[in-house]
């Protein structure tokens, strides 16, 4: 089973007053980088040390240890360096959310001192493990999506030296697009440091105190930071990046370039815009000049003439060794009042699952339009537009494109509640025939995510059920919300009106956030489930992250619904979310309640099935199958 992640969930406090901004000093400039082996340069050591504003301790009797960092920033990167006065290191899954690690969150302010929906947060942390290196530079959010995209470029080191422990960042500008001093007015920070105490414990130290700088769908505090002008001896140097990044064939694009040289000199900069496969469209030829002022400059590029489509643009100087490139999407011609007609008039034509399903996507894709940033890519949009015309001149033809479609697709009902459309994506098995009938398994989403990869990242049925994953309202919800509880009922009601399910073989399964959601959901309707499989989770989270008053599942009173229902657990014993000797206490209250478990567990990091347990599950899932 691929690799799923456990992230600390939103408590929708506020946190930092806008008057609470901390005074940070402005971030000096260096002509080169330093170098990237976790110890701080000897030609660095005037560069100033800051004290962390807050130490937050997970235990009052946990050592006092003494930590710092230091800023700084070149034309091509930004520099941290943390220093801490000790020796010992420690390497706990997700590093930067357990210890050791950094989060570090860059924002655009957009007049607002504390909050903004336009931010990166990327996290560090020493790792050796195979499985988990990839944790060692990530970034974890793109503004309130929850993206684990690996850093591409080496960013990170750690070095133990005199008793102390460096850590050392060296984050390219190019991977955090559009961040750079010289092209932003305003750049907002934060930067977390935890260091884990002994085997459980951790001290966290803020820039500006955010206990949920890592919650998803949370405002976060920054300070609004401000960087040294850049002066140089005896170079030339700039940074470019294109002024947006999704255009109509009738926008006017732009390089803007900022940059400064020791004295007045100049430049031929080659811009190329190559096709998504490679092969180049345009070409032209810029004459840059910079003198000793840092300045900005706008240089067009030919868009105008190219198919909606997604490109790469190229840029590099032909004296100096300066380049880069970005994205840019060329938006296809979209109207959306049109469209909405046109499916009004299919209503005879197709099931009325597939007119819903198509008036979700229209509303979707009208969305994700609205939505967008002049940064962004709308690579999103592009192909799923694409798509869903296709569905329409389908369905124009008389073919019913939705109701036939095998394998994965996200279909869509009208609520009950308040006549939204409501999303949840579907999977039929391989040689899937109307014919026959087919049990269910339900699986509900982790936080973070949403219904539209879980059914794609792993082997959840052998092929032997239709899935589904319900949306439920959410990505940190918890389920304990009435609509959510409503949107599972209704996403299970209309693929059974859709689809050929027997309603007496429905499985409902989820990880973490989705495993506390099985057992509510449960509690909703115990007579529509055959079966329940969790992995991963905490029975009593929504008490934990949103205060009391929810369903707590390690209360026994709670656990009596269970009697005779077959229950399948994994838990790792190394999970750091939810302790194994936990899992342990709530199996016994489960079989003391009469429930049917079966527990099975490794040493794996969170959510990370090995073959073996994954054949167990599937085994499991089989048998209760064939009952």
């Amino acid at each position: 089973m691929k690799k799923l992640i456990v992230t600390l969930f939103c408590c929708f406090n506020l946190f930092v007053s806008a008057n609470a901004q901390t005074n940070i000093p402005s971030i000096t400039f260096l002509q080169k980088a330093p170098l990237l082996d976790g110890v701080l340069d000897k030609d660095l050591s005037d560069l100033a040390a800051r004290e962390f504003a807050k130490v937050d301790k997970s235990d009052k009797s946990n050592p006092d240890i003494k930590a710092s960092y230091r800023l700084a920033y070149t034309c091509d990167f930004l520099y941290v360096y943390v220093e801490i006065e000790t020796d010992q290191v420690s390497m706990r899954d997700l590093g930067y959310q357990n210890g050791d690690g950094i989060s570090l969150l860059l924002a655009n302010p957009k007049g607002d001192k504390v909050s903004s929906d336009e931010f990166n947060i990327l996290g560090f942390s020493p790792q050796v493990k195979p499985e988990r290196l990839w944790q060692k530079q990530v970034i974890i959010y793109k503004d309130n999506d929850f993206v684990l995209n690996p850093l591409r470029n080496p960013s990170f080191a750690t070095k133990v030296s005199n008793g102390k422990t460096g850590y050392e960042i060296l984050l390219p500008w190019k991977e955090i697009h559009p961040y750079h001093p010289w092209l932003m007015k305003q750049i907002g920070m934060n930067l977390c440091f935890i260091k884990g105490i002994g085997d459980k414990q951790a001290n966290e130290y803020y820039m500006m105190f955010d206990k949920n700088i890592l919650s998803e769908q949370s405002k976060h505090a920054f300070a609004t930071v401000t960087f040294q002008t850049p002066t140089l001896k005896d170079d030339f140097q700039w940074f470019a990046s294109l002024t947006q990044n999704n255009a109509s064939k009738q926008d006017t694009v732009y390089l803007q370039i900022a940059g400064l040289s020791s004295k007045k000199d100049s430049d031929d900069v080659s811009v190329f815009i190559h096709y998504g496969e490679g092969e180049r469209a345009t070409a032209r030829l810029i004459d840059l000049t910079l003198n000793p002022e840092l300045s900005k400059q706008q240089f067009p590029i030919r868009t105008q003439e190219l198919p909606p489509a997604g490109y790469l643009v190229k840029w590099a100087g032909n004296r100096y060794s300066m380049s880069g490139e970005n994205g840019i999407t060329i938006m296809p011609q979209s109207d959306f009042f049109r469209i909405s007609m046109q499916i009004d008039k299919l209503k005879p034509k197709l099931a009325e699952g597939s007119v819903t399903t198509l008036r979700y996507h229209l509303k979707n894709l009208a969305d994700s339009k609205r939505q967008l940033k002049k940064y962004e890519t709308a690579a999103y949009f592009r192909l799923n537009y694409t798509y869903f015309i296709e569905l329409l001149d389908a369905a124009m033809k008389g073919k019913d494109v939705i109701a036939d479609k095998q394998g994965i697709q996200r279909r869509a009902f009208t609520s009950s509640i308040d006549s939204t459309l409501q999303p949840y994506s579907v999977k039929t098995p391989n040689g899937f025939n109307r014919k026959n009938t087919y049990p269910l398994l339900v699986y509900l989403h982790n936080s973070g995510e949403d219904d539209r990869n879980v059914l794609k990242t792993a082997n959840r049925s052998n092929g032997s059920y239709i899935e589904i994953a319900p949306f439920a309202r959410g990505t940190e919800n918890c389920y304990v919300i009435d609509s959510a509880q409503t949107d599972i009922a209704e996403a299970i009601a209309d693929v059974k009106a859709n689809y050929p399910i027997d309603s007496t073989g429905i499985v409902l399964s989820g990880f973490s956030m989705g495993g506390y959601g099985v057992f509510r959901t449960y509690m909703e309707n115990p007579k529509q489930f055959k079966a329940l499989a969790v992995f991963s989770f905490n029975p009593n989270l929504a008490n934990k992250y949103f205060g009391k008053g929810y369903p707590d599942f390690t209360d026994p009173q709670n656990l009596k619904i269970f009697k005779g229902i077959p229950i399948f657990i994994y838990h790792e014993k190394s999970n750091a979310n939810y302790p194994y000797s936990s899992i342990l206490e709530l199996v016994e209250k489960l079989k003391k309640a009469g429930a049917k478990v079966e527990l099975f567990s490794d040493e794996k990091v969170q959510g990370d099935l090995n073959q073996y347990i994954n054949g167990k599950y599937l085994d499991w899932l089989d048998r209760i199958n064939t009952k």
